[in-house]
């Protein structure tokens, strides 16, 4: 299994939930519309330091083919066009074997 997480800082922090209420329930209903994604959460963060970030995505796959077939996918790719790159500051991401 490959696990996979995105954290984003936001441009406008401020706009934290209402980018979650419409990031949220898109990005989550991807399970079941893409193979090989076996689990994706969109999480909320909490602003402990400065350089917390604002919002993450963690996501459970079968393999690494099916990350990859992932981040070619449509589905992602219109989600990342139109929920995140319009508002987005800054991306890290972070992928490992389990």
């Amino acid at each position: 299994m490959i696990k996979h997480l995105v954290i984003w800082t936001l441009k406008t922090p401020e706009d934290k939930a209402a980018r979650l209420s419409s990031l949220k329930p898109r990005a989550e209903a991807l399970v079941g519309q893409i193979p090989g994604l076996r689990h994706l959460e969109v999480i909320e963060g909490l602003p402990l330091e400065p350089t917390s970030g604002d919002i993450a995505l963690y996501a459970e796959f079968d393999d690494l083919a099916a990350l990859a077939a992932y981040q070619k996918h449509p589905l992602h790719a219109a989600l990342g066009a139109e929920e995140v790159k319009p508002f987005v500051a800054s991306r890290q991401a972070l992928d490992w074997q389990a």
